[in-house]
């Protein structure tokens, strides 16, 4: 722990994160001033585990007084890494290897730096459209402690899996792909430098923070749907955190708040997404058992360590005039395997492979059902609920991925054309 640099295994507490981004162009100029500078001041993943375990101190106490702690890591491009160590470097991740500009003609020369900070008030924790961030971050063997060791024993809190540390960091066991729990081969290396290193992909997403309310009210006008339940059918979870297969008619903050309980569910009794949608961001991002095949979704998991940026909506503002958002932040050992795998593959799904999976999972829990049911006739009643309904787009800023691109119509004109279906959505959501 004390050769990896902090924040790859373990969240850097902090209130408050400046990013540099820099040009190296003098290679022996800058490795002088990195080893006088930079080096002795890194924080590793043990201190941060000191740190944790105070944190959790002080709130078993009850002791809101906090502690001014600093911390800083350090990472290189690709072009950075070239020049440390020449054309003829090892070749990385092709995803890495896709990086960043040529540098130009001093030392070092900053070429980006912005400040993220973490909201205030009760709005700590929480990005910048009001839903509470980072609930569902996978744990790590070895690292994270079971909550429930004797019942528990693969879980960190109720719900977070145990991953092995080389899905994050070079040179320890990896997943299996044919088994979730026992280990599997650690990645391949390209040079004997990698150990105890990580990939860390960062992106600058904006948000509109007062367009997306508007799109949002008329949206549900639309729909016939209250405007935070399509919010929250677009997400998978409420603002409060609560998710939607655990709390899928209202907010429940007591729910959102408990760390226990907020993320112990699964969406395989769900086929047809009467409580969570397939086109939900959470459940495209992490599908937990919809595939069928755990071992291989624990594959493709991140870490992630993001922070908001930007102030907060100013009285008066009505349209958006600071950017403002989110800086996103994932480590992982593979790129390609794991960030642009969920992003390509899952997230930036097209309608057609959307529709694909939510139609093959329902097709999976209707063979069942019929299997259990003479004459098929529990099938004939919640056929229809099992199609995927049509999805539409949501705002975005031109320069930050959507959310989430589609918004299931679970109230759209599906529901008003069979009476079976209506009596179904009463029941479930209370509303035809």
């Amino acid at each position: 722990m004390s050769d990896i640099q902090g924040e790859l295994l373990v969240g850097m507490q902090k209130n408050a994160e400046l990013f540099i981004f820099f040009r190296i162009n003098d290679a022996l100029q800058f490795k002088a001033q990195a080893k006088k500078r930079v080096i002795g001041r890194m924080t590793n993943a043990r201190t941060l585990q000191e740190r944790e375990g105070r944190v959790g101190e002080r709130r078993r106490r009850q002791r809101a007084k906090t502690e001014a702690w600093m911390g800083s890591i350090l990472g290189f491009a690709k072009d950075g890494l070239t020049q440390l160590l020449g054309p003829h470097r090892p070749r990385l991740d092709p995803a890495f290897e896709r990086g960043a500009d040529h540098p130009e003609t001093i030392a070092v020369k900053v070429v980006h730096s912005e400040i993220g900070k973490v909201r205030p008030g009760a709005q700590q924790g929480h990005e910048h459209f009001g839903f509470r961030d980072g609930i569902s971050q996978p744990g790590v063997r070895g690292v994270t402690r079971p909550s429930k060791p004797i019942y528990q024993s693969e879980d960190g809190l109720p719900g977070q899996d145990l991953l092995w540390p080389s899905e994050f960091v070079f040179c320890y066991p990896g997943q299996d792909p044919h088994d979730p729990v026992n280990p599997g081969p650690a990645p391949a290396m390209a040079a004997p430098w990698m150990r105890n290193g990580s990939f860390m992909v960062f992106r600058r997403l904006e948000q509109k923070v007062l367009e997306f309310p508007r799109f949002l009210g008329e949206r549900a006008a639309r729909l016939g749907m209250d405007r935070e339940l399509l919010a929250a059918r677009m997400v998978g979870r409420w603002k409060s955190g609560a998710p939607l297969e655990l709390a899928p008619l209202h907010d429940n903050a007591a729910l959102g708040a408990d760390d226990n309980r907020n993320n112990h569910f699964e969406f395989g009794d769900d086929p047809f997404q009467r409580k969570c949608p397939y086109a939900a961001h959470i459940r495209k991002a992490y599908p937990r058992d919809d595939t069928g095949n755990e071992a291989e979704v624990q594959r493709h998991r991140i870490i992630r360590a993001g922070i908001p940026f930007a102030p907060e909506v100013e009285p008066g503002e009505t349209t958006t005039r600071h950017s403002r958002g989110l800086m996103f932040v994932c480590y992982q050992t593979s790129i390609e395997r794991q960030f642009e795998f969920i992003q390509r593959r899952r997230t930036s799904c097209r309608r057609a492979r959307c529709r694909s999976r939510a139609s093959s999972r329902a097709a999976r829990a209707l063979s069942s059902i019929r299997r259990r049911s003479p004459g098929g006739s529990p099938a004939s009643r919640t056929s229809s609920d099992g199609r995927m309904s049509s999805p539409a787009p949501i705002v975005a800023s031109p320069t930050s991925r959507p959310l989430a691109r589609c918004i299931p119509r679970s109230f759209g004109p599906y529901w008003r054309r069979s009476p079976r279906a209506r009596v179904a959505a009463k029941e479930l959501w209370g509303s035809a």
